[in-house]
């Protein structure tokens, strides 16, 4: 399977804008400036391993997914693909939700 990173069909032309616009902005702005233009949200990623390799989605960014052969592959995309769908988000004037959900581990008897 290829690797797959997506938001939504209504929004694919915006990937180009975006990667150009990333890929000239970042390099270029003054040093220290990033953390005063970019707002940093730390969201859940789920990753499961799949027949074909690994799929990705975030419970926080409702159907935004990744799938890739490898679990960096997967990650790197994820991370790409949420950057992405926030990106629209803001285009589309809405707001970034904050994360709501969590992980953790309980212990049972097997």
């Amino acid at each position: 399977m290829p690797p797959l990173a997506w938001r939504s069909a209504t929004t694919a032309p915006r990937a180009g804008r975006a990667r150009a616009a990333e890929a000239y902005l970042i390099p270029h702005l003054p040093s220290g400036w990033g953390a005063a233009i970019l707002e940093v949200v730390k969201l859940l990623i789920v990753v499961e391993q799949t027949a074909s390799g690994f799929s990705a989605y975030s419970p926080d960014v409702p159907g935004c997914i990744a799938t890739g052969a490898t679990r960096e592959e997967v990650e790197q995309l994820m991370r790409e693909a949420v950057a992405f769908h926030l990106d629209g988000m803001r285009e589309d004037g809405l707001s970034v939700p904050p994360p709501q959900t969590y992980a953790t581990y309980v212990e049972v008897a097997a």
